[in-house]
């Protein structure tokens, strides 16, 4: 386990800032270090993961199986109340066949245990965070989406455990490609009604520049997991 404020590279696109806008005051993003600007402070990772600087904006990046992980604390009063998970992610793979090995995928779980530990057989999960709609399916290379899901927070819930990784399909090797992760956000919501309304005023700045392919939200999150 090793952090991960290892070592940037220079990628040679675009890149850019994501704002959202925040429907009610009390909600904040609870994630630490979302836009990886504070290098790899409050994450951990394991294999082949890095920071990455495009044109100035950095980002998470991992490749051949490597992830990068972040334990969140969660109040007592969260318990019943949702919480989303978004973010913006680019793949290098695009798999024309349906598979999904090396794509982009955010997920995670809830634990009751105070600690977190980095061995999940001795961890007393409560709920898995894993869900297709956290999984990017773009058909375009190196194209930013945003993908999210939303879930209830079960009971006793105390600790979130949210993974950056690459999807892996049984028989379908990983390649060597890049996934890259930012602009990522945790929410909690009294309700799913707050967290919808929340994506659905998701925004980008006018001024976004891309130097080939454009930023999409795709239409994930459909299929709630509320209880």
């Amino acid at each position: 386990m090793i952090r991960i404020n290892m070592y940037i590279q220079v990628l040679s696109f675009f890149f850019f800032c994501v704002s959202s806008t925040v429907v009610h005051a009390q909600s904040s993003n609870i994630l630490n270090n979302p836009f990886a600007d504070e290098n790899g402070d409050y994450w951990v990772a394991f294999g082949d993961a890095m920071i990455e600087e495009i044109n100035g904006d950095p980002c998470f990046a991992i490749r051949d199986g490597g992830y990068i992980l972040q334990d969140i604390s969660l109040n007592e009063n969260d318990e019943g109340n949702f919480v989303l998970i978004i973010g913006l992610v680019s793949g290098e793979r695009i798999n024309v066949d349906g598979t999904i090995s090396g794509l982009p995928y955010l997920y995670g779980y809830m634990t009751s245990g105070e600690n977190i530990t980095d061995d999940i057989s001795s961890t007393n999960i409560s709920s898995y965070l894993q869900v297709s709609d956290m999984l990017s399916l773009s058909s375009l290379q190196n194209d930013w989406v945003v993908i999210w899901d939303v879930f209830q927070i079960e009971q006793h819930t105390k600790s979130i455990r949210i993974f950056l990784s690459q999807a892996a399909q049984r028989g379908v090797a990983l390649n060597g490609s890049i996934a890259r992760f930012d602009e990522l956000g945790v929410y909690v919501f009294a309700s799913l009604n707050e967290a919808s309304e929340f994506v659905d005023n998701f925004r980008y700045p006018v001024s976004i520049i891309r130097s080939e392919d454009s930023i999409s939200i795709l239409t994930t999150g459909s299929n709630t997991n509320h209880g």
